[in-house]
């Protein structure tokens, strides 16, 4: 069975944020990828100086910075993590 090699140039990738959409959102003080909605998974790694949060599945790429959340204070981390799986308040729906 032979391999198939491809250069960077024959793969076409689909951008990960379509045309004239923003990339971030800011909902009750926090910001984060558009493409994120509340409640979803999310993967932390320990990358040295910060840690590096994605989506479930996902690692940090420097091709897509947008899609990854870095945060230097591990308390930072962790409130914003807290809040991301918190239920929603006051009526308001998860993701919204």
């Amino acid at each position: 069975m032979s391999r198939r090699h491809h250069s960077a140039e024959s793969v076409r990738r689909a951008p990960l944020v379509p045309q004239g959409e923003p990339e971030t959102q800011t909902v009750d003080g926090h910001t984060y990828p558009a493409c994120w909605h509340k409640g979803q998974l999310l993967n932390v790694r320990n990358a040295g100086s910060h840690y590096n949060l994605t989506l479930e599945g996902e690692e940090y790429d420097t091709r897509y910075p947008h899609r990854c959340l870095q945060f230097v204070n591990p308390n930072d981390c962790q409130n914003f993590v807290s809040w991301w799986y918190a239920p929603a308040v006051g009526g308001r729906p998860f993701g919204g």
